[in-house]
């Protein structure tokens, strides 16, 4: 395996290998599959403009893209009202805020986490949400977020 990161440096060869372990941790086979299962969001914080945005969830959700990918907070809006559980909606639009975010970027917190249930084609699905602050080139803050399903994670470990 090791031969083909021979064009690659050890510090990217690291990097890879620990995706790759963390990836298998929350019960994904494949970093494809992984993909799979995830939603990535980068926005500006500050004109509240979505810069980046792919959903790749392999669920059987809305079409919540259409109209709603172009500002950050409708999307994260939009997705919370279709899909987080009802007694967790307050907390996860705190999560999402774009005031709050700005917020903790000013007192110094990069990154935070949580995680919270979503209805989704009739079953539960958990789902991990984290961002990252950093400041772009114009002074802006901006959010990258994921949102990861890790449902069967979840289940392995209540099991266990």
């Amino acid at each position: 395996m090791y031969k083909k990161f021979k064009a690659v440096d050890e510090r990217d060869r690291l990097l890879y290998m620990a995706g790759l372990s963390l990836t298998q941790l929350i019960g994904y086979k494949t970093a494809r599959q992984y993909c799979m299962n995830t939603v990535l969001a980068i926005g500006d914080i500050e004109t509240d403009e979505m810069l980046f945005f792919n959903n790749s969830i392999d669920k059987d959700v809305l079409d919540i893209q259409q109209g709603h990918h172009e500002r950050f907070e409708d999307y994260f809006q939009c997705a919370i009202d279709a899909y987080v559980k009802d007694e967790f909606k307050e907390a996860v639009l705190r999560f999402f805020d774009r005031k709050r975010l700005r917020s903790m970027f000013e007192c110094g917190c990069m990154s935070e986490s949580m995680e919270y249930p979503c209805s989704a084609a009739g079953d539960t699905v958990w789902i991990r949400a984290c961002y990252e602050l950093e400041q772009a080139d114009n002074a802006h803050v901006v959010a990258s977020v994921v949102l990861i399903d890790i449902t069967s994670y979840r289940e392995k470990h209540l099991e266990d």
